[in-house]
């Protein structure tokens, strides 16, 4: 059970203490401090601040008892969708989650240490016997972050309000809800409707090729007898970032047609707020980059390159992110689109509008701008993804591709499966969920091949939309079998996710009534699972499904 402690908030240097339920009225502002009587074990908190001159908030925050009593571990969710979201014990030493610009290495005031939790958004708490979550139903106004001292039990929720926010108007500070039904009770309190759509398996096509081998990879992808529903152009068509109307590589509508003739949907890659530094959009109109201290910031991409990131307020950047969309839509027929490094517009709050607001800003007008069109969104902050997209992609990068030579180490990191397992506490209910695309290979030594396959089969079960691409025709029989295998697989219901000790995972579900259980060993090593003459050794990064 978790018990308020206080509700603190800062403004113009100055700090208040508030009581919940009523209205807390002072000088200069006052604050309708909201609470929602509990349903059974729940709660809910909400603050509306109402400046009566022109302030500056430095900090909004409540705290709350929370004894670690029958827990066992937390599920933290990481700022961005492809950040460190996982599954944790209390005692892991914890580091700063990055912020979204190069040069900026954590946000203010996140201590780091032993014991101590750090998430955005939601944090789950899990015991073998009970569950409580604390969530923020609210991103617009600005990200929340939870964090946990497991040595004094006390949860702190507080807004980022970056370097102090300057309020000229009223302001929804904070809206936080707790329950100890996990995601389901949100979902029933806040009355969510799921989402459930059909299951996508997409071919992602390499965007340097022309015309005719894309419409050889066209062909190939309708005649594998595999039921693939999309046909993706991967990032790299355009001549740069950022300019995507009038590049001499754009994708043609006959490519489109083609795709939708084969009953495959179109797909294609883009990154709306960024531009690349040699691009001729950053060249022709610096002042639609966003600037600090006179200078245009640089953002890290998905692919590591640097790029300058767009102002969203700029009403030329709004223009051209609308005649964009116009032009994949309706010139050219792409009707579903990956979205890249979409976290770059929130790279740098302004003193009127806080990070959350920037994201809030961002996703309202590519939403605006592509109608109906399926988004799914990558490297965007998880909480501000819901309500705007259609489907969130998690975690990073699988592997690294160095003189042609595929390599999965980075398969055991916490930035490639952790997050999708994260991410089934919030799929179907709020957004369907999407992995990174994997590019299978049949010429691998044996530890390789064996992470290709278990990464295969994570991704299978903990997404919605399975990614696959490099050389279809060229697939040799058994892995073809596992891409067969990783499709029927994606008609599994999870039923329970549970880690394995030292760094495993194990997932039960069920497919047309039976029930199956997955193995998984992220490690590079061996493990042994279960005891006595029930146990056995899993080798290193493999998976196995029983």
């Amino acid at each position: 059970m978790m018990h308020f402690r206080q509700a603190i908030v800062v403004l113009d240097k100055k700090e208040y203490s508030l009581i919940p339920g009523k209205i807390n009225s002072f000088d200069t502002f006052y604050v309708d401090f909201q609470h929602e009587p509990s349903r059974g074990n729940s709660g809910r908190y909400a603050l509306f601040l109402h400046p009566k001159q022109d302030v500056l908030v430095d900090k909004i925050e409540l705290q709350f008892e929370l004894p670690m009593s029958g827990f066992s571990s937390a599920v933290t969710f990481a700022l961005r969708s492809s950040g460190d979201s996982q599954e944790q014990d209390f005692v892991v030493k914890t580091k700063p989650q990055p912020v979204l610009f190069k040069g900026d290495t954590s946000f203010n005031n996140i201590p780091a240490g032993r014991g101590l939790l750090h998430a955005w958004s939601y944090l789950l708490f899990n015991g073998t016997k009970k569950q409580i979550l604390a969530a923020s139903t609210n991103e617009s106004a600005g990200f929340t972050s939870l964090l946990y001292d497991a040595e004094r039990q006390i949860l702190t929720v507080r807004k980022d309000v970056g370097q102090g926010l300057r309020m000229t108007h009223s302001f929804p500070a904070l809206d936080f809800w707790w329950g100890d039904g996990g995601f389901a009770q949100l979902q029933t309190d806040l009355e969510i409707v799921p989402k459930m759509r059909p299951k996508a398996l997409v071919w992602s096509a390499s965007a340097i090729m022309g015309f005719d081998q894309l419409e050889q990879q066209v062909e190939m992808v309708a005649a594998s007898g595999l039921p693939f529903t999309h046909f993706c152009l991967g990032n790299g068509w355009q001549s740069q970032n950022g300019d995507w109307i009038g590049t001499k590589q754009a994708p043609k509508h006959q490519l489109s047609a083609l795709i939708r003739s084969k009953g495959l949907r179109p797909a294609l890659t883009f990154s709306p707020f960024t531009a690349s530094v040699q691009s001729d959009l950053a060249r022709q109109h610096p002042d639609w980059l966003v600037q600090h201290n006179g200078k245009p910031i640089l953002v890290t991409t998905a692919n590591g390159s640097d790029a300058y990131a767009l102002d969203v307020y700029h009403a030329g950047v709004r223009e051209y992110i609308a005649a964009v969309f116009y032009q994949f839509i309706e010139r050219w027929g792409f009707d579903t689109f990956f979205l890249e490094d979409l976290s770059a517009a929130c790279a740098w709050p302004k003193m009127e509008k806080t990070r959350g607001q920037l994201m809030e800003e961002a996703t309202t007008l590519i939403r605006s701008s592509a109608g109906s069109a399926y988004l799914i969104a990558a490297q965007v902050p998880v909480g501000a993804a819901i309500g705007h997209y259609d489907a969130v992609q998690m975690g990073s990068p699988l592997y690294r591709v160095t003189k042609d030579k595929l390599d999965w180490q980075l398969i055991g990191g916490q930035l490639n499966v952790q997050p999708l397992l994260a991410a089934q506490y919030i799929r179907n209910a709020h957004l369907q969920i999407a992995g990174n695309p994997i590019a299978l290979r049949s010429t691998l030594d044996k530890r390789n091949a064996r992470a290709q396959y278990a990464y295969l089969i994570v991704q299978a079960l903990c997404s919605d939309i399975l990614i696959v691409s490099d050389d279809l025709g060229g697939y040799l029989p058994e892995l073809r079998s596992e891409l067969e295998e990783a499709v029927f697989l994606q008609q599994a219901e999870i039923v329970a996710v549970s880690r394995l000790l030292p760094s495993g995972t194990k997932v039960v579900f069920e497919v047309d009534g039976n029930r199956y259980t997955a193995y998984f060993n992220f490690m590079d090593k061996k493990m042994r699972v279960g005891d006595g003459e029930r146990g056995f050794e899993l080798e290193g990064l493999e998976g196995l499904v029983i």
